[in-house]
Order: structure tokens, then C-alpha cells, then sequence
């Protein structure tokens, strides 16, 4: 079976555009997402922000020091520097 997605709105904030994105399951009551990426990108890098951040299922907070694009999946977003 082929992982089912499901992506969210787009929200913008302080330079930021915001993005999450489920995975892992149907997004039913009977077969739950498992797995979620959470991502902040510069609207305009270098301008707005200078980092892109995410976090995962996991908790963790990480970053891309470049303010590249959205990682777009847990396991690209746990590639990422964790935030100390």
C-alpha cells in the first residue's frame, strides 16, 4: 500500500509561511495519521526569515541554516539540524 497524504492550509505570519502535512494513515477515525511534518519558510529568504524550520512527530525542532524550502515529509525534516 502507498503512503496516504494529507496536506493543510497554508498560514502566513511574520515573514513565515506555515505548512503541516499528515502521513501514515487514511485521516479517519478508524485509520488515524501516525505521522505529521510541520514546516515554517521564509516567505522571502533572507528578507522575511533566515531559516526554514519543522518538526515531526518526534517533538523535535530543527532547521535549515540556508532557509531552504519546505521538507515536506517527517523523515526529510529529521535530516535537519536539531535546534539546541
Amino acid at each position: 500500500t502507498g503512503v496516504q497524504t494529507c496536506a493543510l492550509p497554508i498560514y502566513q505570519k511574520s515573514g513565515y509561511k506555515f505548512k503541516s502535512t499528515g502521513a501514515g494513515g487514511a485521516g479517519t477515525a478508524s485509520s488515524p495519521y501516525t505521522q505529521f511534518e510541520a514546516a515554517a519558510i521564509p516567505i522571502t529568504k533572507k528578507v522575511t526569515g533566515q531559516r526554514t524550520f519543522c518538526t515531526d512527530e518526534t517533538g523535535v525542532i530543527r532547521f535549515d541554516p540556508k532557509g531552504g524550502a519546505d521538507p515536506g515529509t517527517d523523515v526529510s525534516c529529521e535530516a535537519f539540524t536539531a535546534v539546541q
